[in-house]
């Protein structure tokens, strides 16, 4: 459906609510698709490695509030996440006007993306529950887990929560986890290290 007959068809759907209740021709929206989601590392200056995913480093537009209750119906935006916002967005359901970018200032959109979209925090969940650590990441400065990944919340608002490793052979170990836990995810090998990726499987096999 393109965003022609999908305004079409909102608009006839209206129409007809004063004859029914809303709810019952209310138009369903978009789910976010699961997909392969990759996670990168960059190394610090420290030695470290911090991890983040293949989110874009700004966030992306979303709809309005007010846009959303109109055309799905009351209570609807608050059980969208974002990625179903942007699902609606590429597949050209809303656009122009519809749309609003988040910004860094009293903005609850941006701190939502902030908290939970931005690469790296994102990485840091993705690591998190593909390796089912689940709340072992806290409290902040936790100590590293057996393949030597530190999952770590910062005490800060909004949210920002990190994954790191201290060396790239550990690096090595995660992305082989993260592969043997076959859940989604893949840890992309920075091409420096990537002929660690032969010695880590030859010393386990």
């Amino acid at each position: 459906m393109n965003r022609r007959e999908f305004l079409a068809a909102s608009t006839a759907m209206a129409a007809l609510a004063s004859l029914k209740p809303a709810k019952a021709f209310a138009p369903e929206p978009l789910r976010a698709l699961p997909r392969l989601r990759r996670v990168h590392a960059r190394e610090e200056k420290s030695g470290s490695w911090l991890f983040y995913s293949d989110a874009p480093e700004m966030p992306r537009k979303v709809i309005r509030f007010k846009v959303i209750e109109r055309v799905f119906g009351s209570g609807t935006y608050a059980t969208l996440s974002q990625p179903d916002h942007w699902r609606m967005i590429d597949e050209g359901w809303f656009a122009g006007a519809d749309l609003h970018r988040p910004i860094p200032v009293c903005d609850p959109t941006w701190e939502t993306w902030r908290a939970f979209y931005h690469p790296v925090v994102e990485a840091h969940d993705l690591l998190s529950d593909a390796l089912g650590y689940g709340l072992w990441s806290r409290p902040w400065l936790a100590p590293p887990l057996r393949n030597g990944l530190q999952l770590a919340e910062h005490p800060s608002t909004p949210r920002y929560a990190t994954a790191r490793v201290w060396s790239s052979f550990q690096l090595v170990q995660v992305a082989d986890d993260v592969s043997r836990a076959r859940c989604g995810v893949e840890v992309v090998i920075p091409e420096a290290v990537r002929h660690e990726v032969e010695e880590w499987h030859s010393g386990s096999s």
